[in-house]
């Protein structure tokens, strides 16, 4: 697909592919699958040991290891991590809140979005239509914002 920047897999702990996969197992073939960065494994060590193994045994190329390093070390160049490891953090939240990066933000949202099917066309949701609309986030963290988009949104 010509994409050279990060790949890194959804949070191995959220147990998506774990379910079905044994941590070792699921590490190899996420970086057989090209992921660079394994995000969150439910057991590091384990991750780390299957992954060197599947190097040791020929599984997984060295050169393939390298170049997911190359690709890391050069993402860490990028943001400057290599002279400091702490950043100044109204310092991204000024970046991050800038207008041409919200608007990037909100475009790759609603184009990542597929409608598979809209058979009683409700989508877009026409709020004159609704009387009555609830939204119910259920967590245990106080002060927790989840939902407070979509919150704003309705």
């Amino acid at each position: 697909m010509g994409f050279d920047g990060l790949i890194v897999t959804d949070a191995m702990n959220m147990n998506a592919v774990t379910n079905y996969y044994s941590v070792g197992e699921a590490s190899v073939l996420a970086v057989k699958a090209g992921n660079d960065i394994i995000l969150m494994p439910p057991d590091e060590e384990l991750a780390i040991n299957s992954i060197y193994f599947a190097v040791e045994d020929g599984e997984i190329s060295e050169e393939r290891i390298n170049y997911s390093v190359r690709k890391i070390l050069s993402a860490k160049r990028w943001l400057k991590l290599d002279k400091s490891r702490s950043q100044n953090f109204q310092f991204v939240k000024d970046v991050i809140g800038k207008r041409e990066h919200l608007r990037l933000s909100r475009e790759i949202a609603e184009r990542s979005v597929t409608l598979v099917r809209n058979d009683d066309e409700i989508i877009p949701i026409d709020p004159k239509a609704y009387y009555d609309i609830a939204l119910i986030t259920v967590n245990d963290a106080a002060g927790d914002r989840r939902g407070s988009s979509f919150q704003t949104l309705l």
